[in-house]
């Protein structure tokens, strides 16, 4: 069954059930930012107490000043800068481009933390760096001082953001460029001969998502009942306009396809040999209005050149080529990519401003919410945090870590689940077996975590041998359990989308990544709490 149906009426009630338990939390605190007490349980009266004191408090308000500002600016120049590096990307050839743009795919894919973490280890090492080389051009001459210093503020937190920026903007970009140059097509048709007309006409009467949209016309058609000889000669006269001549396909006299004959196969063959003698009447076809993410799969596994497509008389009205393969592949994983950070691939160059964030601003919205719920999560631990200041040095290593093998897992069950022919046992099998993956990586981790952080606590922080490793312990333990619920996570919640006929790779991303960090928040505190201040009284 295709994922493009409507959803049933137990996938409505269940989507509702799901935005339900999203939204409750915060709604609720959005109820109580209004209570006259700091309460979040006792209702005491309608104020705006804890708004007049927001808006009076000078850091808060500074705060959102540079939020503000950082927002706009870097907005405004990583869509610049995005547009023009799609504009660079669309121009080039397919073997440069291709590594590109799974680079800039990686931002998107990884954890926000991962990217944030990078680019302030980036930040360390270039001012490192700068600074040993203004020392050495300060020592080598004397004629220009070159600043020796320079540190984080708001340059590089501008950068940082733009950075965050830019592939997001260009993974919306480049969908447009792909329009714009159809409806240049549109206008250049009009200028080209009757039949070459026809065919453009021809395949732009398909839907974009149809296979028969990517087809071509240059291939070379051959009678059935003809003889080898007469082949040879049929080949030579198509062959001037036809230079897609590896593969001849067979027709009957209603032009119903029959099957193919490669081309190696008639030169050695004897001329007056019968022609149906040579056909390969089990050659792959696919028709062309099959949907194309519905039919890829099964065409990569052929290795055939070019493979014919049919219309639904099983008359043969196009091919599609080896090439046209790849670029539909590199199209619909550019896609997924897009899905799975909650864009649109979908939009039009001409599109007002109120359409585009109508289609974004969902899950936006949703990512919002779904952040507020694990803030206040984390606050449930304020007294673990109170007592223990340094298990929050390591938080941001079990998000990471439990949002990096939730999105590996909700990756190969995508890939998967796009098998409709897949069984109850095999979708079973793969639960494990993502369960067991998760697992040994989490004991890998685990234990290399419990030897490194037990090191540099107690060489770099100064804690006693006993505490460093009472700490490394809890987050060896916290990584192990956060990794194998994360892997069930990323497997089950893409399933139960799929078994309720909602894409996953546009529904699974934006709740994963929050189920994620709300299992890492409560199972890292959680064990912090229990083993290191109950337990052992730290």
């Amino acid at each position: 069954m295709s994922l493009k149906q409507r959803p049933s009426l137990f996938g409505r009630i269940s989507m509702g059930l799901v935005f339900l338990f999203l939204y409750a939390p915060i709604i609720i605190l959005i109820v109580f930012s209004f209570n006259a007490s700091n309460s979040r349980s006792i209702w005491a009266g309608f104020s705006l107490h804890w708004y007049a004191e927001l808006f009076q408090n000078r850091l808060i308000m500074q705060s959102v000043y540079t939020t503000l500002l950082v927002s706009v600016l870097s907005t405004l120049i990583a869509t610049v800068a995005g547009t023009f590096a799609a504009i660079g990307l669309a121009s080039m050839r397919r073997r440069w481009r291709t590594p590109l743009m799974t680079v800039n795919n990686i931002p998107v894919m990884n954890a926000e933390i991962v990217t944030g973490v990078s680019m302030c280890l980036l930040f360390v090492a270039f001012f490192g760096l700068w600074k040993a080389f203004a020392v050495w051009f300060n020592q080598a001459q004397d004629t220009f001082w070159m600043e020796e210093n320079i540190y984080l503020g708001f340059g590089t937190l501008l950068l940082a953001h733009v950075t965050f920026n830019i592939p997001h903007v260009i993974l919306t970009v480049m969908p447009k460029l792909r329009q714009m140059d159809k409806k240049e097509r549109e206008t250049l048709t009009e200028l080209l001969d009757e039949e070459v007309r026809h065919k453009i006409d021809l395949i732009d009467s398909f839907d974009e998502e149809q296979i028969g949209s990517r087809m071509s016309t240059n291939y070379v058609e051959i009678p059935s009942n003809v003889t080898v000889k007469q082949a040879m000669r049929e080949l030579i006269r198509q062959a001037a306009d036809n230079d897609n001549i590896s593969t001849l396909y067979i027709v009957d006299e209603n032009r119903i396809f029959c099957g193919a004959i490669s081309l190696n196969d008639l030169i050695i063959a004897r001329e007056d040999t019968n022609l149906e003698d040579l056909i390969v009447v089990s050659y792959p076809f696919v028709y062309a209005t099959e949907e194309i993410a519905d039919c890829i799969e099964w065409i990569k596994d052929y290795s055939e050149d070019s493979i014919p497509v049919l219309d639904e008389e099983n008359r043969i009205i196009g091919v599609i080529t080896s090439q046209d393969i790849v670029e539909v592949v590199d199209d619909e994983m550019g896609e997924d990519y897009a899905m799975l950070a909650g864009l649109t691939a979908e939009e039009d160059l001409e599109e007002p401003l109120k359409d585009s964030i109508k289609k974004r601003m969902p899950w936006l919205i949703v990512l919002l919410g779904l952040g507020l719920v694990v803030s206040s999560v984390v606050g449930m631990f304020e007294h673990v945090v109170a007592e223990l200041t340094i298990v929050m040095c390591f938080q941001s290593l079990i998000l990471d870590m439990a949002g990096n093998v939730g999105t590996q897992s909700l990756a190969v069950t995508i890939r998967v689940l796009m098998d409709e022919n897949l069984t109850a046992g095999q979708k079973v099998h793969l639960v494990f077996k993502e369960a067991r993956v998760g697992l040994s990586n989490g004991l890998i981790l685990g234990m290399m975590s419990i030897i490194l952080i037990g090191c540099y606590i107690y060489f770099f922080k100064s804690g006693s041998l006993q505490f460093a490793f009472a700490v490394s312990g809890c987050i060896g333990a916290a990584l192990i359990l956060a990794m194998l619920i994360s892997s069930l996570v990323g497997t089950l919640i893409p399933m139960f989308f799929h078994k309720i006929h909602i894409d996953p790779a546009v529904a699974s991303g934006p709740l994963i990544t929050t189920v994620n960090d709300l299992v890492a928040v409560v199972t890292y505190y959680g064990l912090a709490w229990l083993f290191l201040i109950e337990m052992l009284h730290y």
